[in-house]
């Protein structure tokens, strides 16, 4: 789940499509890591969402740089996920900028590339996003493919 959602005090207004990249990524980095035998978390978050979410926030800004010195991060994945990290954490990301161990954390996506900030005209802000998400899911769709490349010729 995405850390917005998990330490929201309401549900947000709406369901952003980021939300789903962000499930994305966790499954990813999550995966990789139970792959590894590794747990991501020292404590156990139990049945409380907003202490996942915590948990999560501690491992995008505090724990980051550590974990992407696992031996599980240091291939292709690892790589997509650092990619990942910056697009949709980081809210002075740029392509240029894809690993950068400190970020400003913008879990509620209020970067200009996410365009889901002060729009007053609904209709125009749906326009946003969904120009927005086309954009995004370009870059990440290539992300994907490099990614699978590389694991080929491994």
């Amino acid at each position: 789940m995405a850390v917005q959602i998990l330490v929201s005090e309401t549900p947000p207004a709406c369901h952003l499509p980021w939300y789903d990249i962000e499930s994305v990524f966790w499954v990813l980095l999550i995966g990789e890591a139970a792959r590894a035998g590794k747990s991501l978390f020292e404590h156990s978050a139990g049945t409380s969402l907003k202490m996942l979410g915590a948990l999560k926030t501690n491992l995008l800004v505090t724990e980051w740089l550590k974990l992407t010195q696992e031996s599980y991060m240091q291939n292709p994945v690892g790589k997509l996920l650092c990619r990942m990290r910056g697009l949709l954490f980081n809210y002075y990301w740029e392509p240029t900028r894809e690993q950068d161990s400190r970020i400003t954390l913008d879990v509620a996506y209020e970067a200009e590339r996410f365009k889901t900030q002060g729009w007053e005209d609904l209709e125009q802000g749906a326009d946003d996003i969904a120009n927005a998400l086309k954009e995004g899911v370009k870059r990440i769709d290539t992300w994907f493919e490099e990614c699978i490349n590389e694991l080929r010729a491994e």
